[in-house]
């Protein structure tokens, strides 16, 4: 049997060699070609919550699959396939692949043919890295006016969750003296110490992972006087409620120390007057003097006999005009439901009547035009009077109540 088999492989060689085939090159052609094992170079933390990784170009690789993992975990995630032609990758934290300011975190590469579906080996123990907090900037820090305070404000920072808050003097080093939210840029130190110039610094700080922030060594100062200048007060004013014709306004005045004061400012007295017509009439009894109230508009000045059917003028009565008025209205076809009768009826002056803008006082204003009212079947009709009507009757053309605008 060993012969038999011998015999068919001498003649399986002599075949591939009469092709021009080795064993080598046959099995290699069985195999798929598998990227090499990635060489890592670098990692840097560009940001607060960015990790670079990179690595040198291996073989048969068309693309590179980038994983991470916390350090001292034994549990790698992927969080990127890049193209072969890449040499590096930025991981931007985010919610499913967060970065933690001062977690170490282990980042590997491996190779991969998507072709063939093959994967190369990676180097098992990675490149770690951790990110650190930006070093914050500082503002300045400002004395208060009463010499008894400090406030230190900066600029924010990203990915922390504190401010810590230092204070020095020339014969005394680093103390911290406060702390605040990472919502807030700026503290008030209450206490500074007097006689000495007091030197501030602020870094960030992450409780999660305990880790601080790089700060400005130099820092921002202020000289604390021993003896506080006694404050003066210097007051700026200003109208807070402006006066009007009928209410008092107010007047504020403030110090820079935040003391404020306030004083009334009377009423103007200068109403601003809207017509509002004739159409409204005020009766109420009261002097034309401004801010007593409503006033009248509408005077009592004569009488006049109309006729009780339709209100037509008859006039006075003290003259032949009224009965010439009287048989001529009477035999008008238009007038046939008169019955004859007629009724003395009050003459009134209108005039405008003006009212403030801004309070509840009013006003007579010019003179508008005379008239009298005829009431039939509940309806009130105003009859103006025409020119040689008021001619007739004595009165003025212009009204007998002189007011003004």
């Amino acid at each position: 049997m060993r012969k038999k088999l011998n015999s068919l492989m001498a003649v399986l060689m002599a075949f591939m060699l009469i092709l021009g085939m080795t064993p080598s090159t046959t099995f290699a052609a069985a195999r798929k070609p598998t990227p090499g094992k990635v060489t890592l170079t670098k990692i840097s933390t560009p940001a607060y919550n960015k990790i670079n990784i990179r690595w040198k170009r291996t073989s048969n690789a068309t693309h590179y699959k980038i994983y991470y993992k916390k350090s001292g975990s034994n549990k790698w995630t992927g969080i990127a396939t890049v193209s072969g032609n890449s040499t590096n990758y930025t991981h931007t934290s985010s919610k499913t692949k967060p970065i933690i300011v001062g977690q170490k975190y282990t980042y590997t590469v491996k190779g991969y043919n998507s072709k063939y579906k093959t994967s190369g080996r990676y180097n098992r123990n990675g490149l770690t890295a951790r990110t650190r907090l930006n070093t914050v900037k500082l503002k300045k820090a400002v004395l208060s006016k009463d010499q008894k305070s400090v406030t230190i404000s900066w600029n924010k920072i990203p990915g922390c969750k504190y401010y810590y808050v230092y204070r020095k003097t020339p014969h005394t080093g680093w103390k911290r003296i406060g702390y605040t939210g990472s919502q807030y840029t700026g503290y008030v130190d209450k206490h500074p110490i007097k006689g000495q110039k007091n030197v501030y610094t602020v870094r960030g700080y992450v409780s999660s992972t305990n880790t601080y922030g790089s700060y400005d060594s130099k820092g921002v100062s202020v000289h604390v006087p021993s003896n506080p200048t006694p404050h003066k007060h210097s007051y700026t004013s200003s109208v807070t409620k402006q006066p009007t014709c009928s209410k008092e306004g107010v007047r504020t005045y403030k110090c820079s120390c935040g003391r404020s004061y306030t004083e009334s400012i009377p009423a103007t007295r200068k109403h601003i007057w809207k017509d509002i017509g004739t159409d409204i009439w005020m009766n109420w009894s009261s002097s034309l003097q401004e801010n007593t109230g409503p006033i009248e508009n509408s005077f009592d000045v004569y009488a006049t006999n109309v006729c009780t059917g339709c209100g037509y003028y008859y006039g006075t009565g003290d003259d032949d005009n009224f009965e010439l008025r009287y048989f001529d209205h009477l035999d008008n076809p238009s007038s046939e439901h008169c019955l004859g009768g007629y009724t003395l009826l009050t003459i009134y002056e209108v005039h405008h009547l003006l009212e403030c803008k801004n309070c509840n006082i009013y006003k007579c204003g010019a003179f508008s035009h005379y008239e009298y009212i005829f009431t039939w079947f509940g309806h009130n009709d105003h009859i103006k009077l025409e020119d040689w009507q008021i001619k007739d009757l004595g009165l003025p053309l212009d009204g007998t109540v002189k007011t003004t605008l």
